[in-house]
């Protein structure tokens, strides 16, 4: 899988998440623009930088929970193509740090993802 690939899947599984989630994610990580700390993207979303890793971290538990539950995430038989990816991406992943799909992300754990 090359990196060209496993982004177009991330950002695959970023269209499922609410749009302000995405948006998070988006500016934290560096997607598509400049990245961004806690507190840049708190004064943006005129919150606390607890309420935004809050927020960070649940949708980067969802985009695990999208992984390790593929069929449950995408039961129509048209979204066979979103399974796909994810089981991709989860071999991908598994293959970096196995801990990073079976465990539940503790609340300071996305501090680590950087």
């Amino acid at each position: 899988m090359t990196s060209k690939e496993r982004g177009q899947f991330i950002r695959l599984l970023l269209n499922y998440q609410t749009k302000r989630i995405e948006n998070i994610i988006r500016m934290y990580f560096g997607i598509d623009r400049d990245r961004c700390s806690l507190e840049e993207i708190g004064h943006d979303f005129e919150c606390s930088t607890r309420t935004l890793r809050d927020s960070l971290n649940k949708g980067l538990n969802r985009i695990r929970v999208s992984l390790t539950h593929t069929d449950k995430m995408f039961p129509h038989e048209e979204m066979e193509e979103e399974r796909k990816i994810c089981k991709q991406l989860k071999e991908y992943v598994e293959g970096i740090n196995p801990d990073l799909i079976h465990k539940e992300l503790p609340y300071y754990y996305s501090k680590f993802l950087d």
